[in-house]
C-alpha cells in the first residue's frame, strides 16, 4: 500500500549490521547502499547470507503490480528479459494478443495497456513501466542490487524479477482478466514465485483461484492487512486445504511490534513493512505497510528457493512460518504471526537437505555469478514450472467448484463512451442452454457507478444500467458475468452530464 513514511533514513556511505540487532544476529555484513534501513537487520537477511551452505540458483520471481521502473539502475540487473520473442496473451479476454520483441524494447507484459489510474484496456503491450511507484517499491525489497553503492538492497541477491503490470492505480487494483492473465504469463515464463503486495477488496474470480489451486509448484505471497472476513485473499489464506501453496503476510512494525493493519489469526507470518523506494531521481517515494512486508516475505522465498529448488511451495511456507521469530502480543486476535527470520529459515532448509551449515561468515556467495554485470542480462527463455500433480481439492463446506472457463453468453457492442446521468443499455444473449443470474455492473477503480441484473435469464437478456449525475468522469470497467462463470469485460469512458 502506498502511505508516507517518516522512517529515519541512514545516510552514512556504509551501513554496518553487527550483532545484537533485532533477532540477535551474530555476522556482519557490511553494505555501501546510502538507503538502506533495519528491515534487513529485522529479518535476519546479513547473516541468513553468511551461512549458506551453497550458493542458491537464480530464482524467477514474479511482480504483478503496477509496473517496475525499468531504467532504475539499482534493479535493472535483476529484472528478467526474454532474448527472443513472445506473446502477451490476454487468453481470458476479448483483447487481441500482443506480439513482444526486446529489439523494439519490450521488456515484460503489460495486461492494462495504456491505462493508467482507469480500468484495464484489454489491450496488452511489452512495456510494463511503473507510473506509480509501487510495483517499483517491491520490486527494490525482493531484488535491489546489493553493493553497488546506488538506492537499497533487496532481500534475495539471487532473484530475478519478472515484471508484469496487471494493476491500476498508485494503490493498485488488481483483479479480473488482467490479474488471472498475469499469473498465466509468470507461469509460461517460469516464475515459481508470485508477489501480491495488493490492498484488500480484489473480487477474484473462480477461475483465479482454480489457477492458484492447480499451480502448486508456484508460491503466491499475498498481503492480508486489513482484510475484511468477506473480503479476498481472506478466502485464499483460511483455506490451507486447497490452497498450501498460499502465504499470507502481515505487518511488523520496526520495533516488533505487530502492526495495526493485520488481519487475523489467518496470517501465516509478519514482516517490516516500510521501506524507501529507490529511484535514479535521488528522492524516496513512500511505500510499505503490508505491501512492504509481502515483498520482503517473497525475498525470503526466493532465498529459500534458491537453495533447495526442488522444495515444494507448502513446505517453504511452512518453514517461513515455524522458524518466525516469536514476539509477544503476536498471537492473540487480530494479529499476525511471527516475525520471518531468514536465518533459522536457511538453518532449517539445510538441514532438511542434508546439508552442513558453515560457521558465520565462512558460506558460499549470496548471488549466483551471473551476466548481470553492466545492463540488462539477456536470459534464455525459461520453460515453465511444472505443476505439482495434485488431487482434486477437496471442497470445504459452502465453497463452490471451479467453474468453467466461458462466459456463458455473448455481448452485443458496448457504446465506448457515455455520459454521467445517462442509462447505460445492453443487449446480450445467454449461448446454448445456459440461465441463470446476470450481473453487470460499472466501476471506476472500486467505486461502483451502476449496477443491474436480471434473475432466471435465458435467451435474449436487456439490462439498463443508471448513470448517477455525479458518476466519477473517466475511463471505467463494464463487467458482465452470468452467475459465477468467466466476466466479459469492457472498458467505457464516462463523460461529463449533459
Amino acid at each position: 500500500m502506498m502511505r508516507g513514511i517518516t522512517r529515519t533514513m541512514v545516510t552514512a556511505a556504509v551501513l554496518l549490521l553487527t550483532a545484537g540487532g533485532a533477532g540477535g544476529a551474530q555476522a556482519a555484513k557490511a553494505y555501501n547502499d546510502p538507503w538502506l534501513e533495519g528491515d534487513l537487520q529485522q529479518m535476519r537477511v546479513p547473516s541468513a547470507l553468511d551461512i549458506l551452505a551453497r550458493t542458491p540458483q537464480p530464482v524467477t520471481v514474479a511482480v504483478v503490480d503496477s509496473g517496475v521502473r525499468l531504467d532504475d539502475p539499482d534493479l535493472a540487473p535483476h529484472l528478467l528479459r526474454m532474448p527472443s520473442a513472445y506473446t502477451c496473451s490476454d487468453e481470458y479476454g476479448p483483447g487481441p494478443s500482443y506480439a513482444a520483441n526486446p529489439a523494439n524494447g519490450d521488456f515484460g507484459c503489460d495486461f492494462i495497456g495504456s491505462g493508467t489510474d482507469a480500468g484495464p484496456t484489454t489491450v496488452p503491450d511489452g512495456s510494463p513501466s511503473d507510473p506509480f511507484g509501487h510495483g517499483t517499491g517491491a520490486t527494490a525489497i525482493i531484488a535491489a542490487v546489493p553493493n553497488n553503492g546506488v538506492g537499497g538492497a533487496g532481500v534475495a541477491p539471487n532473484a530475478r524479477v519478472l515484471p508484469v503490470r496487471a494493476c491500476y492505480g498508485g494503490n493498485p487494483d488488481c483483479y479480473g482478466e488482467p490479474a488471472l492473465a498475469a499469473l498465466t504469463y509468470a507461469y509460461a515464463m517460469g516464475a515459481t514465485i508470485v508477489n501480491a503486495s495488493w490492498p484488500p477488496g480484489n473480487d477474484y474470480s473462480s477461475d483465479f483461484r482454480a489457477f492458484i489451486a492447480s499451480h502448486r509448484s508456484m508460491l503466491f505471497v499475498f498481503a492480508i492487512g486489513g482484510t475484511d472476513q468477506n473480503d479476498d485473499p481472506y478466502t485464499l489464506c483460511t483455506n490451507k486445504a486447497t490452497f498450501p501453496n498460499v502465504i499470507c503476510v502481515g505487518l511488523a512494525n520496526a520495533d516488533d511490534s505487530a502492526g495495526t493493519v493485520n488481519a487475523d489469526s489467518s496470517t501465516d507470518v509478519s514482516a517490516p513493512g516500510n521501506a524507501g523506494v529507490p529511484s535514479i531521481t535521488g528522492t524516496r517515494a513512500g511505500f510499505g505497510y503490508t505491501s512492504g512486508a509481502t515483498a520482503h516475505v517473497s525475498g525470503a522465498a526466493a532465498v529459500l528457493r534458491g537453495l533447495a529448488p526442488t522444495m515444494s511451495s507448502s513446505t517453504i511456507r511452512t518453514v517461513l512460518t515455524t522458524t518466525s521469530r516469536q514476539v509477544a502480543g503476536y498471537e492473540t486476535a487480530n494479529k499476525a504471526k511471527g516475525i520471518v527470520d531468514l536465518e533459522a529459515a536457511v538453518r532449517e532448509v539445510q538441514r532438511l537437505q542434508g546439508l552442513t551449515t558453515p560457521a558465520a561468515g565462512q558460506g558460499a556467495p549470496a548471488d549466483t555469478p551471473d551476466p548481470f554485470a553492466g545492463s540488462v542480462a539477456l536470459l534464455p527463455t525459461p520453460t515453465p514450472a511444472a505443476a505439482l500433480p495434485a488431487a482434486t481439492p477437496t471442497p470445504t463446506p459452502g465453497s463452490k467448484p471451479a467453474t468453467p472457463l466461458t462466459a456463458g453468453l455473448t455481448l452485443s457492442a458496448p457504446p465506448k463512451t457515455i455520459r454521467a446521468g445517462s442509462t447505460l443499455t445492453l443487449r446480450l444473449r445467454l449461448t446454448a442452454k445456459n440461465t441463470g443470474t446476470v450481473t453487470a455492473t460499472l466501476k471506476h477503480g472500486k467505486s461502483t457507478l451502476a449496477k443491474a441484473t436480471k434473475k432466471r435469464a435465458k435467451g435474449s437478456v436487456k439490462l439498463a444500467l443508471r448513470l448517477p449525475r455525479t458518476a466519477r468522469r473517466g475511463s471505467a470497467v463494464l463487467t458482465v458475468r452470468l452467475a459465477d462463470r468467466k466476466p466479459v469485460m469492457r472498458t467505457i469512458t464516462v463523460n461529463r452530464p449533459r
